[in-house]
């Protein structure tokens, strides 16, 4: 779904590159993407719905991706991408926004959270992890495909996005449109190089990072969302996380794997628009 509004912001010192969907003046509602995805990615269905439902829509591109600098230093931690998305909501002047994250943007989500409990009127977490490294992580067609890099063409790249979309969809997945974002994420932005510096900074996370994630209390409305068949996050790390937190909203979608494709968001939506009602009320 094409943005309304798309610009570089200065994120603390580095620039970041916000797509913007909906009124500008409406509730204001920021998205994080899972790992190595851009912005623009997010399923049209659930923009449109977001953008019907009156909020103002913000998304970004992770530095090193799409048009987002990648800033240094070269090996970076996952608090630059913490302090990232939280430079962008401080440039933005935002106020409270419902904050919402998809595999390792739900972990991103949440940190930024536990940062800064202000910037919250709720939590959103899809298809993510308590991320405590204890629970099983990759399905083997996952893994077939992740230990299998592309090499540096253009079309290597593309072929690498395409196949990755695919082991992330059920069934229904839809090839040509898998295709089209392909070429475009490697169009705006998409190296193997930065993919690996995510990585890194993903998995570079301490114990002590880990545990005070874990164990301290988020006093915002939450919502988990996971698929029964998630072949990157089995659905035990959506269980891990309700249990976690006892008063989320947690829904289990059958069938659903990581993508949420639009079929899924039909399933997801009643019950996410209402819990949004329930936390704008």
């Amino acid at each position: 779904m094409q943005s309304d509004r798309s610009r570089h912001v200065d994120a603390g010192g580095i620039n970041i590159w916000i797509e913007e969907w909906g009124d500008a003046l409406g509730t204001p509602m920021f998205l994080c993407q899972r790992m190595g995805a851009q912005t623009f990615e997010w399923e049209p269905s659930m923009l449109a719905a977001l953008v019907d439902a009156g909020y103002r829509v913000i998304g970004h591109d992770y530095r090193g991706f799409g048009y987002s600098e990648p800033g240094l230093p070269e090996r970076y931690e996952f608090i630059h991408l913490v302090n990232d998305a939280l430079g962008v909501i401080d440039a933005l002047a935002l106020g409270p926004a419902h904050i919402v994250g998809t595999s390792m943007g739900g972990v991103l989500a949440r940190w930024m959270v536990l940062t800064r409990p202000t910037i919250a009127r709720s939590l959103t977490m899809l298809s993510t992890s308590p991320g405590d490294m204890q629970l099983p992580i990759g399905s083997p067609e996952f893994k077939a495909v992740a230990s299998n890099p592309p090499g540096p063409g253009v079309e290597e790249r593309e072929d690498y996005i395409v196949r990755e979309l695919a082991v992330l969809s059920d069934e229904r997945f839809d090839s040509s449109r898998a295709l089209e974002r392909a070429r475009e994420a490697v169009n705006r932005g998409w190296y193997l190089d930065q993919m690996r510096r995510l990585m890194r900074a993903a998995n570079k996370r301490t114990d002590d990072e880990r545990v005070w994630q874990n164990s301290t209390p988020i006093d915002v409305p939450m919502f988990i969302a996971h698929g029964t068949t998630d072949t990157v996050l089995p659905v035990v790390h959506g269980y891990a996380l309700a249990e976690m937190y006892p008063g989320a909203e947690l829904l289990i979608i059958e069938g659903m794997s990581h993508e949420l494709q639009p079929h899924y968001f039909e399933e997801l939506w009643p019950r996410w628009s209402a819990f949004l009602r329930r936390a704008d009320g």
